[in-house]
């Protein structure tokens, strides 16, 4: 029998619904404030090069993605507002299906909030 994870022990406890709302809310910023980010640098970069109709498209097009993203964490924060807190759920077949490290840590409750937050470092995959 081999060892459980870190990941896969912490979920497969059962988490309480509201809580898990608030987790996936909160990876959903995460990447919105990535977004924002990048929003920035193309904005920038688009500007010294010349803008053209396409990256202009390209630019609304990414702003739209950002606030589809702000509407869906403002969604599951209400939902988890409005879920009895006695509903609970397990995870652990779900994690097996984030490859990102970091995310299934912090949505598994093995890592913290602050985990999450950028350096400022450049990690190339």
């Amino acid at each position: 029998m081999s060892a459980a994870t870190p990941e896969r022990r912490a979920a497969e406890e059962a988490m309480a619904a509201p809580e898990l709302c608030r987790a996936i809310a909160s990876e959903i910023e995460i990447a919105r404030a990535m977004g924002l980010r990048l929003e920035s640098s193309l904005c920038i970069l688009t500007a010294k090069l010349g803008l053209d109709a396409e990256r202009v498209r390209d630019l609304q097009e990414l702003d739209l993605i950002l606030q589809h993203l702000a509407a869906l964490r403002d969604l599951l924060t209400m939902v988890s507002a409005q879920i009895d807190p006695s509903l609970s759920v397990s995870i652990a077949e779900a994690l097996d299906r984030v490859t990102l490290g970091d995310v299934r840590a912090r949505l598994s409750r093995t890592a913290t909030r602050a985990a999450a937050i950028d350096t400022g470092d450049v990690e190339f995959l």
